[in-house]
């Protein structure tokens, strides 16, 4: 298996230390081989999140899912067939880097080996950017966000969602006998509360129509699952709105406004964003999405493109953005510093708007709340700075977790980071039920694969990689 590591003089000795725990620990749980007593855990939106005193796996559907208990590879078989990039590091730059590794190929034929800056749909970790820009502008006085965002509708924004001849948005609740239009805010859209049904995950995202406000037109007449501010959902359209306003408040494309007020401003140049999902341009870095499928008993394997997301655009501010794990650590490291000197700054002027992002507001399980755009770690709510900040960003195959231990004001400790992006599921499925899938001709494909046995469990190791460091 082709590989790419990279280990800075400085982290040998740690590294040591580092890859005796990855070896006994952190791969059999990233591929699912050894139970965990966990002190409770819940799946929430798209990202299932387990106690971390109990070294639980924080993945995606917590390492190994077993649909198909009769196909049980090892350990070794298993990683063989692990695909992407993983890292520690204290800092922003290429030499703050304690350990990182490249595993497997960027595409899916085997012919590149995986880069150490490779450049990934960062799916979810968009959502971040998204509430900075929004708390950029309330900033600029052009917005509050504590509003409703009818206060900021009008016939022509109506027009743009495809409701010509309205004059406001005027959403209610599924299944209430109350018919008055309820209000949404801002914060209740990027805190998760807002109630904008998804249409299920693998619907989600569609062909880019042209603009965002013709994105929104598929859910502006959806009912609500609950009464805004009464319960947690996780929302992509909740977000893809917030995409909307910032193109409305700032008068610029999404795609310019990220570029010159955040990814401008802290470096992160190998970072942007695309409607058109690479159509229109090639880009070198990018990694290949692929599906594998493998019979654990024959070794028969065979891969396939992974395209249940047709453009990025329609992600939007969402889930919309290609980038790096260096640019996504430089945003991390630039925001995330809690100093009196610092906090937020350059992104955020005024530190109510960072505390108002990491505010712990929604408990999910004990000790880990949804701020605004990410997973925060807190004692209780009340807690105006968390102890660790997370994220994975999931699109149907790739995965890229971000995690963040925040150091109190006046440490001088920089900050560790820890990351675990991969590009492609796979799939452990008997050879002869795989060959009849492909017959079948019915149905989609995520109807099919829904019910094999799979590997996944970035979030495992990136838990892992931040224990092994902190300890």
């Amino acid at each position: 298996m082709a590989s790419t590591t990279v280990l800075l003089p400085a982290a040998v000795a740690a590294s040591r230390r580092l890859m005796s725990i990855v070896v006994a620990f952190v791969i059999p749980l990233l591929f699912g081989v050894v139970t965990v007593a966990a002190a409770g855990g819940a799946t929430y939106g798209h990202m299932s999140i387990g106690r971390r005193d109990a070294v639980s796996s924080f993945g995606h559907h917590g390492g190994l899912t077993t649909a198909s208990p009769s196909v049980a590879p090892n350990a070794s078989f298993l990683a063989a067939h692990f695909t992407g990039y993983a890292a520690a590091r204290r800092g922003p730059t290429p030499t703050d880097v304690l350990w990182q590794q490249g595993f497997g190929s960027m595409d899916a034929r085997g012919r590149s080996p995986m880069p150490l800056n490779p450049r990934y749909p960062i799916a979810s970790n968009s959502k971040l950017i998204t509430a900075v820009a929004l708390y950029q502008l309330q900033e600029r006085g052009l917005v509050n966000l504590e509003l409703p965002v009818q206060l900021y509708l009008t016939a022509a924004d109506m027009a743009a969602f495809g409701q010509p001849g309205k004059s406001n948005w005027c959403p209610q609740v599924r299944g209430s006998n109350d018919t008055t239009c309820r209000n949404v805010t801002f914060v209740q859209l990027m805190e998760m509360q807002a109630g904008i049904p998804n249409r299920g995950l693998m619907q989600a995202f569609y062909p880019y129509p042209g603009s965002i406000g013709a994105v929104f037109s598929y859910y502006v007449d959806e009912p609500l699952v609950s009464e805004p501010g009464t319960r947690y959902y996780y929302s992509n359209p909740a977000f893809i709105l917030c995409g909307y306003f910032i193109e409305k408040f700032s008068g610029m494309r999404l795609a310019d406004y990220y570029s010159r007020y955040i990814f401008d401003v802290v470096g992160m140049s190998d970072t942007y964003f695309d409607v058109f999902n690479g159509q229109l341009s090639y880009d070198p870095l990018r990694i290949d999405e692929f599906n594998t499928f493998v019979d654990p008993v024959s070794g028969f394997a065979a891969q396939g493109a992974c395209t249940s997301e047709a453009d990025l655009g329609f992600a939007g501010a969402a889930g919309g953005i290609m980038g790096t794990p260096l640019d996504e650590a430089k945003l991390y490291y630039a925001l995330f510093n809690f100093s009196d000197a610092a906090m937020g700054k350059p992104l955020l002027q005024d530190p109510r708007s960072l505390l108002a992002i990491v505010k712990p507001r929604t408990p999910l399980i004990p000790g880990i709340y949804y701020g605004q755009g990410l997973y925060v770690e807190a004692a209780n709510a009340h807690v105006a700075i968390p102890t660790l900040v997370m994220y994975e960003g999931d699109m149907a195959c790739p995965r890229t977790s971000n995690y963040f231990a925040v150091e109190p004001p006046s440490s001088n400790t920089v900050p560790l980071m820890t990351q675990a992006w991969s590009s492609g599921v796979t799939y452990f499925v008997p050879q002869a039920e795989w060959m009849a899938a492909t017959g079948r001709q019915l149905g989609v494909v995520m109807d099919i694969v829904t019910n094999w046995t799979r590997r996944e469990g970035n979030n495992a190791l990136a838990m892992g990689l931040m224990k092994a460091f902190q300890n």
